[in-house]
């Protein structure tokens, strides 16, 4: 029985979609039947290099491919018009984060997909980092006793928002600071119930892109942990890696702390130095040609498929595990602490959620 799959959006993040649906083809599980984007020369383009089907129009796809799920890797503020419409032709949505840029959005997504009786997931992919789940392991297992404080930081080039379009529509807390509250979402498994943040700009206004260059959050959860999340997109481009990221967590018994960026591999050449970070993307070709992306970009695509190929097989929803499942409700939570974050900026107040 195999998952019949479709993928919206054809960028970097999208080829990471169609690769990992190409890997599960190879063993029998999924079909990557499709894609769709605006651009008929990245139609073109894609369709010749996968040999599938495409399209310019998503809907067209979905009511044309008999599909089982689709993937949706497209800007943030068309998320929930394409959930929402693939979700009523009864389809699983796996969708980039955020899940949304609205609370409502986000709402709106999880109650079509409670109606439908459909999986809806949302690709908060570091919490697939076996860092990551070494350390929510050992806080659940008591090892640390009870968290008191963490600290969590990512910090991107600035060749990153220099080189997109739309920087100017989006924050270093939206395009970073939601990876980094849910992953402390997850490992605490707990809610936050306040934030308070301060924003710094100059560097990317003084470029003509009109966003903050970072911001710092903190952040307390319901059994008293505190937490600081620092982010920020202007890293110089003489930085050897386009990402920088940690987290540290201080319990009563104990502390854990991981590099999730620096895993020991540099390189040096002609150029800057560089860190490769495996865990996150490897790719390599087999002895019989066949392409293997592996690491935590694609391994959290990987799961949904699975997911998915469970319930065709007959598998419930109520069977799943919900904890390790990264949900619409992560999503919802997600986007209702970035619009508590903005508040915060701008008042210049505590925001309770």
């Amino acid at each position: 029985m195999v998952v019949r799959v479709g993928v919206i959006g054809a960028g970097v993040w999208g080829a990471h979609h169609m690769n990992a649906a190409r890997q599960l083809e190879e063993v029998g599980l999924v079909k990557l039947v499709s894609m769709a984007a605006s651009s008929q020369g990245t139609v073109d383009r894609v369709t010749s290099e996968y040999n599938i089907s495409g399209y310019t129009d998503y809907r067209e796809m979905i009511q044309k491919e008999n599909l089982d799920t689709v993937t949706i890797v497209t800007p943030d503020h068309l998320h929930r018009e394409m959930t929402i419409y693939a979700i009523k032709h009864g389809l699983h949505v796996l969708v980039e984060k955020p899940m949304d840029v609205s609370v409502e959005g986000c709402k709106e997504m999880i109650e079509a997909a409670e109606n439908s009786g459909v999986l809806l997931e949302v690709d908060f992919h570091k919490r697939f980092d076996p860092y990551v789940l070494r350390m929510k392991q050992l806080i659940k297992q008591g090892r640390i006793g009870d968290p008191q404080y963490a600290y969590a930081y990512m910090e991107d080039r600035i060749d990153i928002p220099a080189g997109t379009k739309w920087a100017s529509e989006s924050s270093p807390f939206w395009f970073l600071g939601t990876h980094k509250v849910d992953l402390l979402r997850f490992v605490l498994g707990d809610e936050v119930e306040s934030v308070f943040a301060r924003g710094h700009e100059g560097k990317l206004k003084g470029m003509g892109i009109d966003t903050l260059d970072s911001t710092v959050v903190m952040i307390e959860f319901s059994r008293g942990t505190t937490a600081t999340i620092n982010v920020c997109w202007i890293l110089p481009e003489s930085f050897e890696t386009p990402v920088n990221q940690g987290i540290r967590i201080i319990g009563t018994e104990g502390a854990l702390e991981v590099d999730t960026q620096d895993r020991g591999f540099r390189l040096w050449g002609e150029k800057k130095p560089e860190t490769h970070n495996l865990f996150a993307h490897f790719a390599l070709q087999t002895a019989r040609g066949r392409k293997i992306e592996s690491g935590y970009y694609v391994d959290g695509v990987l799961d949904f498929f699975q997911n998915v190929h469970f319930l065709k097989k007959g598998g419930s929803l109520s069977d799943m595990d919900w904890e390790a499942i990264p949900s619409g409700f992560d999503g919802l939570k997600a986007t209702e602490i970035a619009f508590a974050v903005e508040e915060s900026l701008k008042k210049g107040e505590i925001i309770r959620l």
